[in-house]
């Protein structure tokens, strides 16, 4: 009987006996458990922007669909009525749905059409070319191995695929197949840096008799509505504010100081310095306009302080560090960081400090000093330093 070595090899074994209904409850328990990860997740994690799960901005939980052509090589094992396979090769499609629930790890169900093995038959009185068809079912864990804002990544997955085969006609004998068997895939990905579209390329393993080549082109998506706040801003709010003239002038306390309690913490600064000459300190307040070099009123306030206690130590020499968390692309965060290190040592000028006691440099997002993956940690990497020389 004609059927494929790697599944008649199985026959025995738990996962060939329960068939395909194990791959569909495998199916609906993985992404009944992704689901209730995404509801029980913290909804400060997703931004009110990006709907369409753009990782650039920050890792979102999303979903994503996924479709393209296969390349694959089938071939039945052995010979029977004198039918034998005379072309392996074949195209077909694939069509997926996943959900992105970790920073690099996401899992998806694919199924896919093989194509078929061209047969022929060894008696002359047989005209004629008939088939066998394939498709599999297969659910995976796949991991990405560089970060998810990265334009181009690699991946691997791993997991269950069921087989199925069919005959063109009735006249071939073959052994129908109904199986699970453990697959594995690997490839590489393309995401855009401004939408949740990406193109994959890969290959799957099902059997050493089925294996394909697959591309893909896929969207994400914000399927659970995660990223949407209920739209209460609407423009009726709005205007009926900017009518009231009174909120506007109640809204003018923002130009209040910051807190004078960072006195003490530039005289720790300084003296530690002096003292230590390998100590670096973090100038918390000095911070800078979204995506530009530019200092805030906060910033120019707690300069002000740096300057008059350089001045009290007139051959100190200071380094002038700048950082940036890793959201972006990392040349363009070096050239940041560099801007707003040289911004810093300027406005120190202005104040009266001679330039060449000071140097000024950045160092991107090569020195966080929290974790990348949260708000919080990536604001406590947004710094200026001031170490000794």
């Amino acid at each position: 009987m004609m059927a494929l070595t790697a599944i008649s090899d199985t026959t025995s074994t738990p996962i060939r006996k329960h068939g395909l209904p194990t791959l569909l409850i495998s199916t609906l328990t993985l992404f009944g458990a992704l689901y209730s990860e995404t509801i029980s997740a913290d909804t400060t994690v997703f931004a009110q922007s990006n709907k369409d799960c753009n990782l650039k901005s920050g890792f979102k939980s999303c979903s994503y669909v996924a479709g393209g052509l296969v390349l694959s090589s089938v071939s039945p094992d052995g010979e029977a009525g004198g039918w034998s396979t005379s072309s392996e090769s074949s195209t077909g499609f694939n069509l997926s749905i996943g959900h992105h629930f970790k920073p690099r790890i996401f899992g998806e169900f694919t199924y896919s059409d093989l194509g078929e093995a061209k047969l022929t038959n060894s008696s002359s009185a047989i005209t004629g070319t008939e088939s066998i068809s394939y498709s599999t079912a297969s659910i995976h864990a796949g991991y990405l191995f560089k970060d998810p804002k990265e334009t181009f990544n690699t991946y691997v997955k791993a997991g269950l695929s069921g087989i199925q085969n069919s005959a063109s006609s009735s006249r071939i004998p073959y052994s129908k197949q109904n199986t699970i068997l453990p697959s594995i895939g690997a490839g590489i990905q393309w995401q855009s840096p401004t939408s949740g579209l990406f193109v994959r390329a890969g290959g799957d393993y099902h059997s050493s008799d089925a294996l394909a080549f697959n591309i893909q082109a896929g969207y994400k998506f914000d399927f659970f509505g995660k990223n949407q706040t209920t739209t209460q801003t609407k423009p009726k709010p709005r205007r009926a504010v900017k009518k009231q003239q009174p909120r506007r002038v109640v809204k003018k306390t923002i130009t209040r100081k910051p807190a004078v309690k960072k006195q003490p913490q530039l005289r720790h600064i300084i003296s530690s310095i002096v003292k230590q000459p390998d100590f670096a300190g973090v100038l918390n307040g000095v911070d800078f306009k979204p995506n530009t070099a530019i200092l805030t009123r906060r910033a120019e306030f707690v300069l002000k302080g740096i300057a008059r206690h350089l001045k009290k130590q007139p051959k100190m020499r200071v380094e002038i560090l700048g950082h940036t968390d890793s959201l972006g692309i990392t040349s363009k965060n070096l050239l940041l960081s560099k801007t707003r290190a040289s911004s810093v040592r300027a406005f120190l000028i202005l104040e009266g400090i001679n330039g060449r006691r000071m140097t000024a440099e950045g160092v991107g997002d090569s020195q966080p000093r929290a974790t990348n993956s949260t708000e919080h940690g990536r604001r406590a990497n947004r710094r200026i330093e001031l170490r000794a020389l």
